[in-house]
């Protein structure tokens, strides 16, 4: 018996319905091999280290014993210390502290449970600051050396007190800008113009001993005051 051919107009979706068929079934098979191949690693292949943490601002007390030991605020237990890209001043500083403890505040990072890394010095003193001093809101501050000033920097305002229990001066907050090797605010209040410049350079305090990682000048109605100055918590 004669099978009828079946016309053409018919084969044609027939045939692109196979062809979709084929590619479909190629596809299911190439994605596991693509994927095993993006996530297989060959045997003897170097693998990207896992990214170092972020440094930011990390706390607590030093004693320079066995190398370096810091406990950090909240721990109780000593962390070995590795200073990393140490300057000459933080070098300095690190090895005059002595073996009663001093609290630190530095760039850095807490690395596992018995490490702390070190790249740069915001201060360190036996004076006046310890883990609960109030520096969670504070941007900068900085106090002079013999006339015993104080400036305070927070997103709320500059506030400057030219001695101990003077009037406080306030003026509002203004971005340090960079200028050169400093960083400049200037600001208008109603005591005149302010005008804080900080310096990326070690300021030793002559009456504690204390070391700051920047010094400060400031001009305030037209007197000029200088000092030291560090980084508070706010603006690690």
């Amino acid at each position: 018996m004669r099978s009828t051919p079946i016309p053409r107009s018919l084969c044609r979706p027939c045939v692109a319905v196979a062809l979709l068929m084929a590619l479909a079934v190629g596809a299911a098979w190439a994605a596991p091999a693509a994927l095993a191949s993006a996530t297989t690693t060959e045997p003897g292949a170097a693998t990207k280290p896992d990214r170092p943490p972020r440094s930011g601002l990390i706390r607590g007390y030093y004693e320079q014993r066995d190398g370096g030991q810091f406990t950090a605020c909240g721990e109780t237990s000593r962390r070995r210390v590795r200073v990393s890209k140490a300057t000459e001043a933080l070098s300095s500083a690190l090895a005059s502290a002595g073996a009663k403890p001093r609290f630190l505040i530095a760039s850095g990072n807490l690395v596992g449970q018995d490490q702390a890394e070190i790249f740069g010095l915001d201060l360190i003193t036996t004076d006046a600051f310890d883990c609960d001093s109030r520096l969670d809101r504070v941007l900068y501050a900085g106090r002079g050396n013999e006339s015993l000033w104080t400036l305070e920097i927070t997103p709320a305002g500059m506030t400057f007190t030219a001695a101990p229990g003077a009037k406080a001066d306030m003026f509002p907050f203004v971005d340090l800008v960079a200028q050169g090797q400093a960083r400049v605010a200037e600001a208008s209040g109603a005591h005149g113009t302010l005008r804080v410049e900080l310096r990326d350079e070690a300021c030793t305090e002559k009456m504690t001993g204390s070391v700051f990682g920047l010094s400060a000048k400031i001009m305030i109605g037209g007197k000029p005051y200088s000092g030291c100055a560090w980084r508070g918590l706010a603006g690690g």
